[in-house]
């Protein structure tokens, strides 16, 4: 429901301390995260311009993957954590080497958004991690599984890794 979508928004980003801004009707995107501007839009209406939107409130995936880019420029090494849990999940779950991730991830990308130029490698683990992310908030039971797919250390690292993230704030 998108006033569940947007109160639990409002207050998980005041309780980051993070920068947010709600926008209506943007055709263009379901969310950003303005690296320059440290702040992410948000679309009241996201996944209703998408041609083949089912009526699934995109707010909270939407949230998910924008704080996946946030991460990755505020906490690299958290981000570098979470990319490790992501592409090895991925590599067992469809078969596919690292490499052919990242290359049909670039090739989509220069499909979908060729006034970018040429994406790199860079562009591509980013966008897989925020896409696998994007149910994290609202689907705790794929948390669970692609937390329970690293090693014990490697749970205990990125839950440290978390906590003093959270604290910082």
């Amino acid at each position: 429901d998108q006033k569940f979508g947007y109160t639990f928004t409002k207050g998980l980003y005041t309780a980051l301390g993070s920068n947010l801004a709600f926008v209506g009707k943007n055709n263009k995107f379901n969310g950003a995260y303005d690296i320059s501007k440290d702040i992410t839009y948000i679309d009241l209406y996201a996944g209703k311009s998408v041609k083949d939107w089912t009526g699934k409130n995109l707010i909270i995936p939407t949230v998910s993957h924008e704080l996946t880019h946030e991460m990755e420029v505020k906490s690299l090494e958290l981000f570098k954590t979470m990319s490790k849990i992501v592409l090895d999940g991925l590599e067992k779950s469809t078969g596919k080497t690292r490499n052919e991730l990242i290359s049909e991830e670039i090739d989509r990308l220069d499909k979908k958004h060729p006034e970018e130029g040429e994406h790199t490698e860079k562009d591509a683990i980013s966008e897989i991690v925020a896409r696998a992310c994007e149910d994290l908030l609202a689907e705790s039971q794929e948390a669970k599984r692609m937390f329970k797919s690293v090693s014990p250390d490697e749970q205990k690292t990125l839950v440290e890794k978390i906590k003093s993230l959270i604290q910082k704030v």
